[in-house]
């Protein structure tokens, strides 16, 4: 099975947070990817509570990020996020064609229209995403118009070289 389990993710935070707190970190940051989150979105939330737990008892900081294509994103989802303080970071590689050739559905369908959906219904309930932008030789002439897109929104982004 290559599919985290509860049971593993929370001695993975216990790991975690045993570490930091033995080398005096006041922050810890856990990062919910692979795959595609949102498909287990229950135990990303189960495990962000308890990681939550966690590091009250810990007297540490704890930053959650989900990285996701936001293509399962829903407005209880959105909800939950908020609940639980996470921070919502969306892969977005071009506003057509370009993200299309990387990243598309199994069905060979592009994903791109509702990746952008997504981004829509995240900021209509307050939420803010961070946008990951992986840029190779495959979307490079469709930056400027997705930086543009992306900045039209006041999005924050990062640019990741492939």
């Amino acid at each position: 099975r290559i599919d985290m389990t509860v049971e593993t993710g929370q001695a993975s935070i216990d790991a975690t947070f045993r570490s930091a707190v033995r080398h005096g970190y006041q922050r810890v940051k856990l990062k919910y990817a692979g795959g595609e989150p949102l498909l287990r979105f229950p135990v990303v939330a189960e495990l962000q509570r308890y990681a939550l737990t966690v590091a009250e008892r810990a007297g540490i900081d704890l930053e959650g990020v989900v990285l996701s294509n936001g293509t399962l994103l829903t407005e209880q989802i959105v909800q939950e996020i908020q609940d639980l303080n996470l921070h919502m970071m969306i892969s977005l590689d071009g506003l057509h064609g370009g993200h299309d050739l990387q990243r598309s559905f199994a069905s060979g369908r592009g994903s791109s229209k509702a990746v952008k959906s997504a981004i829509e219904l995240a900021l209509t309930w307050g939420l803010t995403p961070d946008i990951s932008i992986t840029i190779s030789a495959r979307n490079v002439n469709d930056l400027p118009s997705l930086l543009e897109w992306v900045m039209e929104r006041d999005l924050p982004f990062g640019l990741n070289f492939y």
